[in-house]
């Protein structure tokens, strides 16, 4: 599963965000003001790819009112045995409430399903060679 790893030198503040709720629902990241914003958005539709544009509301109903800032988006959303996970991101620069995408990786998925048997065994297969991969460059590195 993918990570983000942060490390917060100084807090000058905390700020709560609702949760995501909805598959439609994800967080949109951005300067506002010289300071970093996070925000739960939704849209109706998350299709639109580079050189499109989507509507953004926030989870309480207001537009995010960009100004032409540069923004992140990035949603995901499990199975219910959490062991298939949909992951998507939009980026680009955010005009009142359209983000006009530059990069789009995935969309998502409103109901993902657990894995069937030959799909789990093929999913724990590849995270088997990822892992072994990962540790023999570890090794590698630490060799030389």
């Amino acid at each position: 599963m993918s990570r983000a790893v942060v490390s917060l030198v100084d807090i000058d503040r905390v700020h709560s965000i609702p949760p995501r709720t909805r598959p439609s629902d994800a967080l949109l990241v951005r300067e506002v003001d010289a300071d970093v914003s996070v925000d739960v958005v939704t849209a109706a539709d998350w299709s639109g790819g580079v050189g499109e544009g989507v509507e953004l509301w926030l989870r309480d109903g207001r537009d995010p009112d960009g100004v032409g800032e540069a923004a992140f988006v990035f949603g995901h959303h499990a199975s219910p045995d959490y062991e298939r996970w949909e992951r998507w991101s939009r980026s680009g620069t955010l005009d009142g409430q359209t983000l006009r995408v530059t990069a789009a990786d995935g969309g998502p998925d409103p109901d993902p399903r657990p894995f069937g048997l030959f799909e789990r065994l093929r999913n724990h297969r590849q995270v088997e060679r990822a892992c072994r991969a990962g540790i023999s460059a570890a090794e590698r590195r630490l060799v030389r």
